[in-house]
Order: structure tokens, then sequence, then C-alpha cells
């Protein structure tokens, strides 16, 4: 009896309901990623994009970039879901950083982001992502 009132009275961190909120619970919030001899540690949010470069991934941030240790499909496979999406094979972005999306002169979709100048290309599989207006 003792221990049953003990139990209500210990409190318990509440238990993710979906499985979207217990994998975002999981989810890393930082990333170490190397540029040259030193590591620079970055909130996961102030990462623009992930760039796959062979077996390694670029990481960019607003002012600088370095490379992770592990591939593209890796890489995704620990990000939070809903926040970043990949938009091409070899790319996946930052959702809430992006501006605007572009479309060039040949119908190609572009992504622009926040405080980078570059533009980054959507594959045509992805394009009916941002089509619907809502992500």
């Amino acid at each position: 009896m003792v221990q049953r009132a003990e139990a209500f009275q210990t409190p318990h961190p509440p238990q993710p309901s979906t499985a979207v909120e217990a994998a975002a619970a999981s989810a890393p919030r930082l990333v170490a990623i190397s540029r040259g001899p030193e590591i620079i540690v970055a909130a996961l949010d102030q990462v623009r994009y992930f760039q796959a470069e062979g077996k390694y991934t670029r990481v960019l941030l607003a002012r600088e970039e370095g490379m992770l240790n592990l591939g593209i499909t890796a890489v995704q496979a620990q990000l939070p879901p809903g926040l970043f999406v990949k938009v091409h094979r070899s790319v996946v972005v930052n959702l809430a950083l992006v501006q605007r999306v572009r479309r060039d002169e040949l119908g190609h979709m572009y992504l622009c982001l926040d405080s980078r100048n570059e533009r980054v290309r959507v594959a045509r599989t992805c394009e009916a992502y941002f089509r619907t207006g809502i992500f």
C-alpha cells in the first residue's frame, strides 16, 4: 500500500503520445562538424542544409561549413522529423530556414535559404512537397 502511494507521488516525465513525438524527443539537438583541425559544435536548428559528398556529408551553417563522417542517409535517419526534408537525393534542408521557393526560366524549382546567397535545387520528385503550401 505504501509503495503504491509513493508511486503516485513520484513525478514521472510525460511519455510521448505518438511515434513522431518519441522520435523527436530522442533526436540529437547538436551537431559536431569537422573543419580542418577544429570541430565546430552548433545547434541542429542552425544548420541550413546537409549535402552528400561521397561517403561524407557537408554541413552548411549561416557563415560556416564543415564535414560529418557519415553518409547523407545515416544523417537523415537521425534528424528530427518535420524539421528537415530531403529535397534532392543529395540534399536535406532545414524547412524552418527556407525563405522562398522560386523557379528558373527552365521551370526548375530552387529554395532560397535564410542568410545564404546560394540556391538549393529541388528534385522534380520532391516539388509536390512545396506545392501543397503547408509543410
